[in-house]
């Protein structure tokens, strides 16, 4: 299985993968193969910068290698979080700033990432009660902070909520609304959602689409 990486930044996704991933038809996707350090970073700029480009497929022989040097420019935070589901497994989606998201969050310093996931997801929400079924993904997204540019690595768990009732939003976090979704009525969520929770859900949801 060939590796890839894929980093969102806003509404757009840049991908690393290898040559079998180079040919695109899509007029809103760039293809950029084999590239010097200062070609990567130049790319990326212009990638940014350009409103029609959706999606920069950055492609070699070792994706891996790609990446580790685009991460270079970054400061690097570690974040987790749930895809919490009840006993009629319906998602649970929080609504923060506009936006519907999965309650996620910082881990802290020597917190193992599943405790962080369960505690991010807690505080988030107000669920006290929660099983960890298993690791679903790991995403990446960058953002600037106080002039400072992160990449945020970010550790997905699949979760039950025991007790799914108990729900109190944490409006510290700008977070106003919680609500459980079923999985054939997640429209209103693809509409209104980040690029990286719709794939996310997406890839979870239906691996075989």
């Amino acid at each position: 299985m060939s590796q890839s990486y894929k980093v969102y930044i806003n509404d757009k996704e840049l991908f690393f993968g290898n040559s079998e991933n180079i040919v695109s038809t899509d007029d809103s996707v760039s293809v950029l193969a084999n590239p010097s350090t200062d070609t990567l970073r130049t790319a990326i700029t212009d990638f940014i910068a350009d409103q029609h480009l959706q999606q920069l497929r950055i492609v070699g022989d070792n994706p891996k290698e790609l990446f580790n040097e685009f991460r270079k420019d970054y400061k690097e935070v570690r974040a987790a979080g749930g895809l919490v589901r009840d006993k009629d497994m319906r998602i649970l989606f929080i609504f923060r700033r506009g936006k519907w998201d999965l309650p996620k969050g910082k881990i802290d310093k020597d917190e193992r990432k599943k405790h962080a996931a369960l505690r991010e997801v807690r505080e988030e929400t107000g669920l006290d009660q929660l099983l960890i079924i298993g690791r679903i993904a790991k995403t990446y997204h960058v953002y600037t902070e106080k002039n400072e540019h992160i990449l945020k690595k970010t550790y997905w768990y699949e979760m039950a909520a025991i007790n799914p009732d108990k729900l109190v939003p944490q409006t510290e976090e700008d977070i106003t609304d919680i609500r459980w979704f079923e999985v054939d009525k997640l429209e209103e969520i693809y509409t209104n959602t980040f690029p990286l929770v719709a794939n996310l859900l997406k890839e979870t949801l239906f691996p075989q689409a």
